[in-house]
């Protein structure tokens, strides 16, 4: 990104709440607001052009250069402040700005002041693990003993160490997690979540980790890892309910960080539905609907509405796994507006099992208009799913007859595997049946859809079964043929 074009991005970061309390914050600032001009002027724009700026607000370039860097402060206290009014931990507030109190005193020389806020600060900050901000609290109160001549406390302290090691442990295992996230988007090489398993701090028991922060960084990027890499699902669910144990047993999850907690419930819902336990995924996945509808829950309204959006997203995956197409064609009618704000790889989900459904449905041509939407989404997001995405429209189209299509989306799906550099022997498999079927004479095509049942029944497409329900839907198209 060009450093000119920082102003501009970062007002297209802003989400509609942020802009309106942009503009109230802007009200109550004194003076003239030539920036607020350049600020409208910018919020329709894709590129910067300064030329352009400059003749559309009657300035020279000079002006414009200051009036850019004046909005860009102003839109970073602005956005800071909107930061404290809807953040998820009051108590962090507290933490920022005893330490904010302290520093002021401490340069003011008020040592002893800035002391007695400091250490009164650093026990919420341990209590609530804000373990960087707890590093400056403890430089603050160094500077204060050494001007108070009070030696003897600086020796004595063993926290600097103490918090060193526990970041150090938190940063690597936050790195882990990470990389695991923006693996799981991706869903690609598998080999990559294995070596991410073989990692020292993720083979040690979670209770000898040196934080409750660094143990829910342990249960997310395992269980990730188990779900995303390995398909253990027995083991990923073992990890879910241990989880939901640990956190029972350390009910301080909820003042660290109450977004994590709540998050539990997903992982164990994902874990048990990946273990074949639909109705158990979906029970507890009530439960966590529950806690969202709580009026007390310490947690933001953007945070709220992300939440609601991501129990939808797995609502929908398991409705389908339940076979309940129907719910998963309601549900998914009910919120299409809501699905197209969310995230490339949340809506390449709910539309990959809105397709399935219809297609289950015997609405093949929805099936396919669903698909061709699909389809034109980001293909690096959720590469498992997208190489399931040739088969899906394979079957739609054998169901609407189009047989002389199907040859050329079967050589197609072969080259984008290539391209991918994507192996899967389940798939191969499947486009030479239905390659096959394409090719037959009509009496013999059945005799082809039953070597795919065949093959099902033997255990050679497990994976493709799993994902498509394809067993389900053999079993209803051979029965309309």
């Amino acid at each position: 990104m060009k450093k000119q074009e920082y102003l501009l991005e970062l007002i297209k970061s802003m989400n509609a709440n942020e802009r309106r309390y942009f503009k109230l914050f802007s009200g109550v600032q004194p003076g003239e607001k030539r920036y607020l001009q350049l600020y409208e002027a910018l919020e329709s724009e894709e590129r910067y052009d300064a030329e352009k700026l400059c003749k559309q607000l009657g300035i020279k370039p000079k002006q414009l250069t200051d009036d850019k860097q004046y909005l860009q402060q102003i839109l970073l206290q602005c956005l800071r402040n909107f930061e404290e009014i809807s953040s998820d931990t009051k108590a962090e507030q507290i933490i920022h700005i005893g330490r904010e109190d302290a520093w002021v005193l401490m340069s003011r020389r008020l040592h002893a002041h800035a002391l007695d806020i400091a250490e009164k600060t650093l026990v919420k900050a341990w209590e609530f693990e804000r373990f960087e901000l707890i590093a400056d609290l403890l430089s603050i109160k160094w500077v204060c003993l050494y001007n108070m001549e009070q030696f003897e406390e600086l020796t004595e302290s063993n926290e600097q160490k103490k918090v060193a090691e526990i970041l150090a442990e938190l940063t690597e295992l936050n790195t882990l997690r990470g990389r695991v996230v923006a693996l799981e988007r991706k869903r690609g090489d598998k080999s990559d979540f294995k070596k991410i398993l073989q990692h020292p701090l993720l083979k040690m028991k979670p209770d000898k980790l040196l934080s409750l922060r660094a143990q829910i960084a342990w249960f997310e990027t395992m269980i990730k890892c188990l779900i995303g890499g390995e398909f253990d699902y027995t083991k990923a669910l073992e990890i879910g309910r241990l989880q939901w144990a640990h956190y029972d047993k350390h009910p301080t999850v909820k003042k660290v960080n109450p977004l994590v907690w709540i998050l539990s419930y997903s992982y164990l819902a994902n874990t048990e539905l990946g273990a074949g336990n639909g109705l158990n995924a979906l029970k507890v996945l009530e439960k966590m609907e529950n806690l969202l509808s709580d009026p007390t829950m310490p947690l933001s309204k953007a945070t709220l509405t992300a939440l609601k959006a991501h129990v939808f997203v797995l609502r929908t995956e398991i409705l389908f796994n339940l076979q309940r197409f129907k719910d998963v064609v309601s549900e998914v009618a009910k919120a299409n507006a809501y699905i197209e704000q969310r995230p490339v790889y949340e809506r390449i989900i709910v539309l990959f099992y809105h397709t399935l459904a219809l297609l289950h449905l015997k609405q093949s041509e929805s099936a396919v208009n669903s698909l061709e939407e699909l389809l034109q989404l980001n293909t690096e997001q959720r590469l498992d799913i997208q190489t399931f995405l040739r088969p899906v429209q394979i079957l739609a189209q054998l169901d609407m007859g189009n047989y002389q299509l199907v040859p050329y989306l079967v050589k197609s799906a072969r080259a984008w595997m290539k391209r991918k550099k994507i192996s899967s022997p389940e798939v191969e498999l499947f486009l030479s049946f239905t390659y096959a079927i394409a090719r037959a004479p009509e009496p013999r095509r059945r005799e082809h859809w039953l070597k795919i049942q065949k093959a099902l029944d033997a255990g050679e497409m497990k994976l493709l079964d799993k994902e498509l329900n394809l067993k389900v839907w053999l079993e209803s198209k051979l029965a309309r043929n």
